[in-house]
């Protein structure tokens, strides 16, 4: 018997496949096969978290509108695609705060593998109700200019805004805004805050089309010839940035685009200032979602809403969790 490709050894020639290549291989074997594709490569895949948004707080009485929610965090990774079945946990939604001058609730925790990405923050009730901290922070309110946003996580999210009335949630790509540094400020009078900029996943390659998380809940508003505000401000809402937040409104905030893990907006001042409780609530945050994707044919797994999409010339299968289940690699 002659000598063959196993390294030398002695025995019936055995071809590389992408599964294997059982022996010793010269460099030259490598670098043939590889360009044949008949080598084995290592097998990788890609996973976003995003835990849970939270609620936007909802309004006192004159004057005090109330915060937008904080996006739950956002947590990315590259993993060695090893063969088992793991637990995938989808954080829940923060409510709105219901009623007169309460906060809404944080999100919960997201996780997949060893990513836990932690819930946003809450938003704060319009007069005295404190604001939450968490993946990105939930808007404050003030009417002395000195309420401090809630804080992000480092590497998660951002901060919630905190200047003078009410403020935003932050996003994971920008803090939330305060009311003095945005749009529809008159004079020396600030009217409410965007939430902050979300995360659009196109843009990295975890979707096409483009899918826009992880937005902050704007502020609530005053109504047009409210107290202090003049009376040609016409806008009724306050869109949050993109990323799936809540606006503020002048009644109810506006709820989060489900599935997204943004923050509720917050509640404003109905007119007339008397209306009804309900006119006053917070927006709700939206859930979260897990995402893991890979070149297709280079990976074996099931687990969550399966799909295929072309980004950069590659075509992707992507496991898309919005519910919390298992993804098995084989």
């Amino acid at each position: 018997m002659a000598k063959n490709r196993n390294g030398g050894f002695i025995g019936y020639a055995k071809d590389p496949t992408k599964d294997g290549a059982d022996g010793v291989w010269t460099l030259r074997d490598v670098f043939n096969n590889s360009l044949l594709s008949r080598w084995p490569f290592a097998k990788y895949i890609d996973v976003i978290v995003i835990a849970g948004g939270a609620g936007g707080g909802s309004s006192s009485f004159m004057n005090s509108n109330a915060g937008g929610g904080g996006a739950g965090g956002v947590l990315m990774k590259t993993l060695a695609a090893n063969p088992g079945t793991y637990t995938i946990t989808v954080g829940g939604a923060g409510g709105g705060g219901g009623g007169y001058n309460n906060p809404g609730s944080p999100g919960s925790n997201s996780s997949a593998f060893d990513l836990v990405a932690i819930g946003g923050g809450h938003g704060a009730g319009g007069h005295n109700v404190p604001v939450g901290s968490g993946g990105s922070g939930g808007g404050n309110h003030s009417n002395t200019g000195s309420a401090v946003g809630g804080s992000g996580v480092a590497g998660q999210g951002n901060p919630g805004g905190g200047s003078f009335w009410s403020n935003g949630g932050g996003g994971y790509t920008m803090p939330g805004r305060g009311s003095s540094d945005d749009f529809y400020t008159f004079g020396t009078e600030p009217v409410a805050g965007k939430g902050g900029q979300g995360l659009n996943l196109g843009s990295i390659g975890f979707s096409n089309p483009n899918q826009y998380v992880a937005g902050g809940g704007s502020g609530g508003r005053t109504p047009p010839g409210g107290p202090w505000i003049p009376s040609t401000l016409s806008q009724s809402t306050k869109p949050a940035g993109f990323g799936g937040g809540g606006p503020g409104s002048l009644n109810a905030g506006g709820n989060a685009a489900a599935n997204t893990g943004a923050g509720g907006g917050g509640g404003g001042q109905p007119s007339p200032p008397s209306g009804a409780a309900a006119n006053r609530n917070g927006g709700n945050g939206a859930s979260g979602l897990v995402i893991i994707r890979y070149v297709d044919g280079t990976v074996n797994a099931s687990g969550g809403t399966v799909s295929t999409y072309t980004w950069k010339d590659k075509t992707y299968k992507r496991h898309q969790f919005t519910s919390s289940g298992t993804f098995t690699i084989s």
